[in-house]
């Protein structure tokens, strides 16, 4: 503004790029995601179908301010439609009523070569038909240097995607943060080339835009960019902070908010008022969860944790994580296996689709016939049929060092699909401050060009970490596999290796992050005793209670609280009730409220449950007819979670728990842990002990937006489905061979 009256301005580091401090006259405020807030109207109309899928051609649009468009964006607009043959772009506002006006932007768009028929301009419109405008748009253009701001987020909220090209100054930098914190980076370019090859991309693949159409709404509301309480925790710290400076006659300083919440001042004179967020996102609550005893983890911010590959969505981990409210979890999805947990962003978690960490270059996602060999580096020589290459698709790679707005890691999850060691090559500035590093290793076949254990260690050795121990280790049998899960497998596969700071960095760290390393270890890796370590140079008394409630010194747990319903939705228990009604003997992996609802119905309920005080708690409810067995799969945590991977060789247990009952079941729920092994252990024991198997369903809960275990469908036949759950039936003429091969990968996956 220039007005000295004005101390600060309210940006973030997408508006704002670090190191433009001195174009500012005002001292700058970073929020941790976007500057603004959104409201989206309760009058916007539904989101209608694609509309090139009937119009036979795409219509690009802006309906932003016709004061934004000038000589230069009209040229290169033209240049966009010319390389997409029959396009048509169409704008509307209220300069368009004038005929004069509509005449100069025509003869203009002609001069570049464009027809007039293929350049639509409309007037004002109340503000419901404006935003159904959009149900005529399949791709929305935002005009250069001048960004659009809302009219950006109201596109998204009609299921457009918005292409920009980041201005020179603030003003032209809108749609760009918005972009970023809906989790859409992907459609900020950087050059005019990359804006019309986003676009061509965009309307080159008209089933995927569809797919981002129906789902881009969702992804916007559940983003920060909506997240109205969020943002108000961080702008209340903020103006607390700023007060509080004013109070005690300090100057106005810049102030930044990490990704995780925390926020310091430039000069670092005082510190910055902690968010109360109005969800719990303290580990301290969750650490009330985690451990009913005396001790309690307390630490501030989340923990930051970027995934690349989506591991621990594959795996269910997040399912687990999430719910404490202590992690931020970033994943960057190269391979779009992930696209239903895109689709429906959950707090604490970002997916990125087609996109992967590496060093900056174009990659190439290698779809192979088995879509275990599928990664972006190719299969290595020799690896079978099944990593038969089918089509080669571009995918995006960012460096770690350039990802914006990401002051702090804690947590880098690296699988072995990806260039490994090309992250950690681009990404020793962003690593600098990282408490651990979870890499995959393969040691027998994998993909080409995967480093191995010795190149991890080096790069670990210059950059201030060690190879703490591998978690866990795998191996393969050379014995035939009639022989059983008990056989020997003694070749190494694949190891997840673990790197921490070397010790002089892990004494250097201040007691915070400390506090969330020994949270880290402990939560998601079952080590104890470096947890403990850690504990005992912050606070000797708290590491004292830790150690106490492990050797079980704690208070012993309360009788659980039982629910009278499962944890579904109205359609998807309407459809449960219906398949209990048709039941005659019923099996469920997973107990709790549908095992009250089985037992209502009559039924005697024989199951698994991974949770012996769970199972104790059901049985003293609902007496004899509750069957249900508990299987020791080491120690959990929420929903049944394996803590570590200490207990590995107890996993194929649970799933295998139906094999102790000598006859069929009509009625088969999964719903707990090892879904997949679960699935595929159900259909092995009704061919083998049922008369008549086509008479067995199965019904699965949360599947459907769950692509990671789909692996079962070629194995089931859809009967019926409501939102997230179905009931299938066992398919004929299955392969026993391929469905022991599908076993056999899925048997120690907790999802």
């Amino acid at each position: 503004t220039g007005l000295d009256a004005i101390d600060y301005l309210i940006s973030d580091s997408v508006e704002t790029p670090p190191g433009c401090d001195a174009d500012y006259l005002e001292k700058l405020i970073r929020m941790p995601d976007d500057y603004i807030c959104y409201m989206p109207p309760e009058h916007a109309p539904p989101v209608g179908a694609l509309p090139a899928a009937a119009n036979g051609y795409v219509t690009f649009g802006c309906l932003n301010n016709p004061a934004k468009i000038n000589p230069q964006l009209i040229g290169e607009w033209a240049r966009l439609l010319e390389e997409i043959p029959h396009s048509r772009l169409l704008l509307k506002s209220g300069q368009y009523s004038d005929a004069t006006f509509r005449e100069r932007l025509w003869s203009e768009f002609e001069a570049a070569g464009i027809e007039r028929q293929r350049v639509m301009l409309e007037g004002p419109e109340n503000h419901i038909a404006f935003l159904d405008t959009y149900n005529r748009i399949d791709i929305a253009l935002d005009p250069w240097p001048y960004s659009g701001g809302l009219t950006t987020c109201e596109a998204l909220l009609m299921g457009v995607p918005v292409i920009t090209l980041p201005g020179p100054t603030f003003a032209g930098r809108h749609a760009a943060s918005h972009l970023v914190n809906a989790g859409l980076p992907e459609l900020v370019v950087d050059s005019w080339d990359a804006y019309r090859a986003r676009a061509r991309d965009l309307a080159g693949d008209l089933d995927n835009l569809a797919t981002v159409r129906r789902h881009l709404r969702d992804t916007l509301m559940q983003s920060p960019v909506c997240d109205a309480p969020r943002f108000a925790a961080h702008l209340s710290a903020a103006l607390r902070g700023i007060w509080q400076r004013y109070c005690r006659d300090l100057p106005p300083a810049a102030l930044t908010f990490s990704q995780d919440g925390t926020g310091h001042f430039e000069d670092q004179a005082l510190p910055v008022p902690e968010p109360i967020l109005p969800s719990v996102t303290l580990a301290k609550a969750a650490a009330r969860r985690e451990n009913a005893g005396r001790f309690q983890f307390d630490f501030s911010g989340k923990i930051v944790a970027l995934d690349n590959g989506g591991q621990l969505l594959a795996t269910g981990a997040a399912d687990s994580l999430l719910p404490l409210g202590a992690f931020e979890l970033l994943v960057f999805d190269p391979l779009g296996e992930h696209a239903a947990q895109a689709d429906g962003q959950r707090n604490g978690l970002q997916v990125f689709p087609q996109t992967t960490l590496g060093d900056g270059n174009p990659a190439v996602h290698y779809a192979c016939l088995d879509p275990a060999f599928s990664a972006t580096l190719p299969p290595a020589e020799g690896a079978g049929q099944g990593a038969r290459v089918l089509t080669e698709l571009p995918v995006n790679t960012v460096t770690l060092d350039s990802i914006e707005g990401l002051p702090s890691l804690d947590w880098l999850v690296l699988d072995h699909r990806n260039d490994s060691l090309a992250t950690l090559r681009n990404g020793a500035r962003a690593l600098e401050q990282t408490l651990l590093i979870q890499a995959t290793v393969c040691f027998g076949p994998g993909p080409e060009n995967q480093p191995d254990l010795a190149g991890l260690c080096q790069w670990a050795g210059e950059h201030g970490f060690r190879l703490y121990r591998l978690d866990p280790v795998r191996h393969h049998s050379h014995l035939p596999e009639h022989l059983g899960p008990q056989r020997q497998a003694s070749e190494l596969r694949t190891a997840k290796a673990l790197l921490l700071p070397v010790p002089s960095r892990l004494a250097e760290l201040d007691q915070n992050r400390k506090t969330r390393l020994a949270f880290l270890l402990h939560t998601v890796y079952g080590i104890q005793d470096l947890a403990y370590a850690l504990l005992s140079e912050v606070d000797e008394t708290q590491a004292a209670r830790y150690l106490a409630d492990l050797n079980g010194d704690a208070p012993s747990p309360r009788t659980p609280d039982i629910p009278d319903a499962p944890f579904m939705s109205e359609a998807e228990k309407a459809l449960f009730k219906k398949s209990l009604e048709r039941a005659g003997r019923y099996f469920e992996f997973g107990s709790g409220g549908s095992t009250v609802w089985a037992c209502q119905a009559g039924l005697t309920v024989h199951g698994v449950e991974s949770d012996a005080a769970w199972v104790d708690g059901l049985k003293q409810r609902l007496g004899e007819a509750c069957q249900v067995h508990a299987e020791d799969i080491g120690p959990t945590k929420e929903w049944g979670f394996p803590v570590s991977d200490a207990a590995r060789h107890r996993f194929p247990a649970y799933g295998e728990a139906i094999h102790r009952h000598d006859q069929a079941f009509d009625l088969i729920l999964v719903d707990g842990r090892f879904r997949v092994a679960c699935v595929l252990n159900a259909i092995r024991h009704t061919l083998n002990v049922a008369d008549r198997p086509g008479d067995t369903r199965l019904f699965i809960h949360d599947f459907w937006n769950r692509p990671h275990y789909h692996a079962v469908l070629e194995f089931l036949v859809e009967e019926e489905s409501a939102e997230t759950a179905g009931v299938f039936r066992i398919a004929e003429n299955i392969d026993p061979e391929r469905m022991d091969a599908v076993l056999e990968a899925y048997r120690f996956q907790p999802a």
